[in-house]
């Protein structure tokens, strides 16, 4: 099953496209100072618990802005109505990855019936934000 789990961990990656004949590369999101940045690379990937909350709290980080989404800029993350950015989404312990593909794409879906959920099924995760924005929570 390719949705996201509550409960579950996951680390998240930018993916940065050079060109077609070159291997895309990932760096992890990580939290420094208290903010969303890109590690460098080869460094230990956060881990994070996905939440979808009207409340924030302490410790949260939102995923979606509105109709906007975050994107990598520079060694940081920020917010973007206008450019187009993936992240991988991968299954860390406890939770094992599943034989197959574990691997997942966020981007700022269509608002539409259910926009406040996540569509499963073996293609990419939609993290869709009508009015009920996603959070990740460090997990130390």
């Amino acid at each position: 099953m390719s949705n996201l789990q509550p409960g579950n961990y996951y680390k998240i990656e930018s993916v940065e496209f050079i060109d077609p004949e070159t291997p895309p590369k990932t760096r992890s999101l990580a939290v420094e100072g208290g903010t969303l940045v890109l590690a460098p690379e080869g460094a230990e990937p956060t881990k994070f618990l996905f939440e979808a909350s009207m409340q924030e709290s302490e410790g949260m980080y939102r995923i979606s802005v509105d109709q906007g989404h975050l994107v990598p800029n520079g060694g940081g993350v920020s917010a973007s109505v206008t450019v187009d950015a993936e992240w991988n989404v991968v299954r860390s312990a406890p939770c094992p990855p599943p034989v197959g593909n574990n691997t997942f794409v966020i981007y700022q879906g269509p608002a539409g019936p259910g926009s406040d959920a996540i569509n499963p099924g073996s293609g990419p995760v939609e993290l869709k934000s009508l009015g009920y924005p996603w959070w990740i929570r460090p997990v130390a």
